[in-house]
């Protein structure tokens, strides 16, 4: 009985995100684009913005060996994407139609992935890669350093990571028969691990409780985006404060078809045999990451309001109000500090763009 309790558990949570991602509705009609008010204040997209988000643009290049994206990282002005189909890490320079090497694959050997590499994060002169309760550690030339694990218990696992105050940190996921727990851990120099900080998730919640963990110019944030506001940790691992996104536009839930709430409906049957409520939020979250740029700017990437398949970016304006990032909108979009990576998959591999972050203001 125990077994099948985790078993119905996992399901759900696939579901639910198989759910996030195939809502069954018409796209809007695209609207024209909006000038901002004079102010800086918009919420609507910039002008000029292409509303065409799932074409790629006539300027995106096709990468053919890259098969997918889900991390990437910047440094020296070369990009590293985690590309999970093709079980490999890809090097890229945006001035050239290839990839400048690739590294990592399928394996137990040094420098190969067990299973599909999560994430990617620079940390000093390194580039590492996350799996599980793994680490992965490369030159920014993709030369195999070494491989570690990172220990923490079983059923847990890393979800993403940051290179913080000359340290590395991670968001944990752990999971066990009372329900899923998140953490973030700072990794001390003779390799222990110190919680910053810890937050559980109800069972048959897993959207609503939704977890991130990003930088900030004063240290590192932890919190619910549904909340309004994060925590935030020092550099010196101590909590200093809150930074609050109230501001953040804040937008329901597209409809789902008929097929899929017969499917949820039944799930939801299901669940409650086990003691398990299954709740979904009404509202998108208000953000799935957070950025910071070098002048200490945050930047929000969030689901697009003409459509939910791609995404934006957000970030306030010296009055307080939500401001859009005049960067159209994009199904695969990754911003790290002042660059961002576009991305559009397409039969014959994916199609890049390559952009600085645009002027945000004060």
């Amino acid at each position: 009985m125990r077994s099948r309790v985790v078993v119905v558990g996992g399901v759900f949570v696939l579901l639910v995100v198989v759910m996030v991602m195939v809502w069954d509705r018409p796209s809007p009609d695209p609207a024209p684009a909006a000038e901002s008010p004079p102010d800086g204040d918009s919420t609507e997209p910039f002008a000029g913005a292409d509303l065409e988000a799932m074409v790629a643009p006539a300027e995106a290049e096709l990468f053919s060996e890259v098969l997918s994206v889900t991390d990437a990282a910047v440094r020296d002005g070369v990009w590293y994407l985690v590309d999970p189909m093709g079980i490999r890490v890809h090097r890229l320079d945006p001035a050239a139609t290839h990839a400048l090497s690739t590294f990592g694959r399928r394996g137990a050997g040094p420098g190969e992935f067990r299973s599909i590499p999560h994430g990617i994060v620079v940390h000093g002169d390194s580039i590492v890669i996350h799996e599980r309760q793994m680490l992965h550690v490369f030159s920014p030339e993709g030369q195999h350093y070494y491989d570690r694990p990172v220990p923490m218990s079983a059923g847990c696992s890393i979800e993403d990571a940051l290179s913080f105050s000359g340290a590395l940190s991670f968001l944990v996921r752990c999971r066990n028969l009372a329900g899923i727990t998140f953490h973030v851990l700072r990794e001390e120099h003779d390799g222990s691990l110190t919680e910053l900080a810890s937050r559980p998730q109800v069972l048959g919640n897993e959207m609503g409780e939704m977890v991130v963990m990003g930088p900030h110019p004063n240290g590192l944030l932890f919190g619910r985006p549904y909340d309004d506001c994060m925590e935030l940790f020092g550099h010196d691992g101590a909590k200093v404060g809150e930074e609050c996104h109230g501001w953040i536009e804040r937008l329901p839930m597209p409809e789902i078809s008929a097929d899929m709430k017969e499917e949820l409906e039944a799930l939801e049957e299901d669940a409650q045999r086990y003691g398990i409520e299954i709740q979904l939020p009404d509202q998108l979250p208000p953000f799935e990451l957070v950025s910071v740029t070098s002048a200490g700017k945050l930047v929000y990437k969030a689901s697009a309001p003409q459509d939910d398949r791609v995404s934006q970016l957000l970030t306030q304006s010296a009055t307080g109000q939500q401001t859009v990032v005049p960067v159209r909108s994009a199904p695969i979009m990754i911003p790290d500090g002042d660059h961002i990576l576009l991305g559009w998959q397409e039969l014959d591999g994916m199609r890049l763009l390559f952009l600085e972050m645009p002027e945000t203001g004060p």
